[in-house]
């Protein structure tokens, strides 16, 4: 039975890192569709502040893209155009590569704990110990 149960759980881990490592593979490939087609415009609730993004930038490309969100405006742009004109400048400043990367560092730091927490499972640990390990 507990032979059953461990060929359960490693089944599950294996196949969540599986998983995991998929998702990155997945996120990271480019073709030629992927280059021409431009990212989807990042949702601003409608009245284009930065919310969240705010604290990946300095404090002069949060002027930056204020003052280019005025102008905009100014010019009587629409939504759509606003928020292409921000995703640009937020590419341009390369925030939508870092938040990439952080997420493919936390994804490898998740994937090592798994790694451990199989390992500690094979060696007979309970998940009650395993959690107070890591």
């Amino acid at each position: 039975m507990k032979t059953t149960n461990k060929k359960m759980v490693g089944g599950l881990l294996i196949g969540l890192v599986l998983m995991s490592i998929g998702a990155i593979f997945a996120t990271a490939q480019t073709d030629e569709t992927t280059q021409e087609t431009p990212m989807p415009p990042i949702s601003f609730g409608g009245h284009h502040r930065l919310g969240p993004l705010r604290y990946n930038l300095t404090q002069e490309q949060q002027t930056e893209i204020e003052d280019l969100i005025t102008t905009l405006r100014e010019q009587n742009a629409t939504n759509e155009e606003i928020q292409t004109a921000i995703q640009e400048k937020l590419d341009e400043f390369g925030v939508l590569d870092e938040q990439l990367d952080n997420e493919i560092t936390q994804t490898e730091q998740r994937l090592q704990i798994l790694y451990r927490q199989q390992e500690l499972r094979e060696q007979g640990y309970s998940w009650d110990e395993i959690s107070t390990i890591i």
